[in-house]
């Protein structure tokens, strides 16, 4: 004889472990995602801290060029370590340079005071020339 108990009582027991098991594979994948976001961010934030560091040799490397020919007008390209950045055109007191790494691109404005030897009037970061 079949007692219809017994078996409701396992199709239960089986229902709660895929639920169970469900939700754990889900928060695995919430949790894995997160990792691999904050992961990229990371490499991210490392790409940007390069340019930035490219751009800021590449305009020391204007400065200097200034510093010691007064009708320096950039626009050439410089090479650092491997890696290459833009000095633009220079009009008047301003020089203005681009570096990119790995897709990340960092630009700077340096604005320069007239005095000889120029002094710096104003460094920013800007997002477009």
């Amino acid at each position: 004889m079949i007692h219809p108990h017994k078996t409701e009582g396992g199709y239960a027991l089986i229902i709660s472990v895929v639920i169970v098991a469900t939700i754990l594979l889900m928060l695995a994948t919430i949790s894995a995602r997160r990792v691999q976001d904050g992961f990229f961010a990371a490499i991210h934030i490392q790409q940007i801290r390069n340019a930035q560091a490219l751009a800021q040799g590449c305009a020391y490397e204007a400065l200097l060029r200034r510093a010691t020919n007064s009708q320096y007008a950039g626009n050439e390209i410089i090479t650092i370590q491997g890696l290459t950045c833009v000095i633009r055109p220079s009009s008047g007191q301003t020089i203005e340079v681009e570096a990119q790494s790995q897709g990340c691109t960092f630009r700077l404005r340096i604005e320069l005071t007239l005095d000889e030897p120029p002094k710096i009037a104003n460094w920013e970061r800007v997002s477009t020339f």
